[in-house]
């Protein structure tokens, strides 16, 4: 009975540990990411609970990327307008920052205090917003108030720690991934995350038609989205598509396209030589994604075709 005892405790131990916790010491400031941001119609953020798998891979990162960065936020430069905040997000597109977010990082939570909107606004939050509290755990529920400015009345929030698991996009697979669920003025959101450091991978307002976005840290955007890699010609194409390896990489390589609903219409098919030859003239005219992986699925290369 005893040994019974202690390899049950041992299995209940084990699956313990397997829950990702996320705690203040795992938000690094040297963060840096690459964001692709898209409208979804159809996005479905999947199950809640334990051991979640979470398959997002038919999306195609084909959008503009802008880039998020994190500083201190004492050595940024609204850092005057904002004395209670420590960390600071800042979000760029096309190498001009348009968006610093200030947060209160402590032990025991993380809050947004406020945020610059560059040329337009400066605000500075009456009552921070709680967004994380520490240790962050499955299973828990953070209900909070928060105020925007000064006599604009609370407004309630909702945060949890609704699910972990596995998640699987065009760029690669990451397990131990933590989901949190806000809901707040009756929207929801959802965001996954890893820890350890603490790096988002996907973030999903449910609002009216859903807006995603996908996070990449900037050395595996940079050579994975390397564009000057491969070469996809013509393009419109009435049917005969060439796929030509540019640099000659040197690892596997296999090539899938998507329709605009997210079906695969060729999967995996290996890229062998140079140039390869693709036929579309069986499907019908209209936009298609394409996506290039290597062996391991780790995102090499990705766009957009017209089929006329």
């Amino acid at each position: 009975m005893k040994k019974l005892t202690f390899i049950f405790l041992t299995f209940f131990s084990i699956c313990i540990q397997a829950q990702p916790v996320l705690n203040a010491s795992d938000f690094d400031e040297n963060l840096s990411l690459t964001i692709y941001g898209f409208t979804i119609p159809s996005f479905n953020p999947g199950l809640s609970g334990e051991n979640q798998v979470w398959d997002f891979s038919s999306i195609i990162l084909n959008t503009t990327p802008g880039t998020l960065s994190i500083s201190n936020a004492s050595v940024t430069p609204y850092a005057s307008s904002f004395l209670d905040s420590n960390y600071c997000e800042i979000y760029s597109l096309n190498g001009e920052a348009g968006l610093f977010q200030y947060y209160n990082k402590e032990s025991s939570k993380f809050e947004l205090s406020g945020y610059v909107n560059v040329g337009s606004s400066v605000t500075n939050y009456s009552n921070f917003r709680t967004l994380f509290q520490f240790p962050f755990t499955y299973g828990l529920i953070v209900n909070d108030l928060y105020s925007v400015c000064q006599g604009c009345g609370n407004n309630e929030t909702v945060i949890s720690y609704d699910a972990y698991g596995t998640l699987v996009a065009s760029f690669g697979t990451f397990t131990d991934v933590i989901r949190k669920k806000t809901i707040s003025l009756g929207n929801i959101s959802y965001e996954w995350f890893k820890v350890n450091p603490y790096t988002p991978i996907l973030n999903a307002n449910m609002h009216n038609i859903p807006s995603i976005k996908f996070y990449l840290p900037t050395n595996l955007s940079n050579s994975q989205n390397n564009f000057n890699s491969f070469s996809i010609y013509p393009n419109p194409t009435n049917g005969n598509l060439s796929i030509k390896n540019v640099n000659s990489i040197d690892k596997e390589v296999v090539l899938t396209v998507y329709d605009v609903f997210g079906n695969a219409i060729i999967e995996n098919k290996e890229l062998n030589s140079t140039i390869e030859n693709i036929d579309l003239s069986d499907f019908s005219s209209g936009l298609y994604f394409v996506k290039i992986t290597d062996k391991n699925n780790q995102l090499l290369y990705s766009d957009k075709i017209v089929k006329q």
